[in-house]
């Protein structure tokens, strides 16, 4: 059996019984089936549990850990699961996550929410106005709304923009507009980080605007 219990403590294999026990401390971790190779820098274990958790369901996968960290219980490397992997906690990926397959069409890189600050832009009025401004980032694609809290604003004619998206567009893209009175503006359209309305807006203090659009 092989034991680790720090990233520079790695017990030798003493039976013909391969299962893998990881350690914290006093801890018992898991307990990880048949470990099926070993080299100076990685360990490749198939079968077995984390907390109980089968790996692979009811037929256990093959689960390959590269520079596994004993203290953070971290890893890098692939890990490889057929069948269901239950997470209790956060998930970091930062190179992304492939979905429904594994070309670079199923890559999820990106996942992102946040605020962003409205600039006047060519807006002919802009008197102390407060607003709401959120988005949400997905792969490419960014849903950026606003909703005016305060203030005055207002754009005598058509073609006025305000700035300040929190991403630049890839192309131009169509959103819409209106206010708390459900007053129609019509559509506005996104061109870089510009947002420019197709109509008047009159004396404005409720403004309210949705845009879709992608990013490079």
């Amino acid at each position: 059996m092989a034991q680790i219990d720090t990233l520079t403590n790695v017990g030798a294999v003493v039976s013909t019984d391969l299962a893998l026990i990881l350690r914290g401390g006093a801890n018992v971790l898991g307990t990880l089936g048949n470990m099926v190779g070993q080299s100076s820098s990685a360990v490749t274990i198939s079968g077995g549990t984390i907390d109980g958790t089968a790996i692979g369901g009811t037929t256990a996968a093959a689960a390959a850990f590269a520079a596994l960290n004993a203290t953070t219980g971290t890893f890098s490397g692939a890990l490889d699961v057929t069948g269901v992997a239950t997470f209790s906690s956060t998930v970091s990926a930062a190179a992304g996550v492939y979905v429904g397959g594994t070309a670079a069409a199923n890559l999820l890189d990106d996942y992102e929410e946040g605020t962003w600050t409205p600039t006047q832009g060519t807006f002919t009025t802009w008197t102390s106005p407060t607003f709401i401004a959120t988005y949400t980032k997905v792969g490419r694609l960014i849903v950026a709304n606003l909703r005016q809290t305060g203030g005055t604003i207002a754009a005598s004619t058509a073609a006025k923009y305000l700035g300040g998206l929190p991403f630049s567009a890839a192309q131009n893209a169509m959103g819409s507009v209106s206010d708390g009175s459900i007053t129609d503006y019509g559509n506005c359209v996104v061109s870089t980080s510009n947002v420019y309305f197709t109509n008047i807006i009159a004396s404005e203090t409720d403004l309210i605007m949705t845009v879709t659009y992608y990013v490079a």
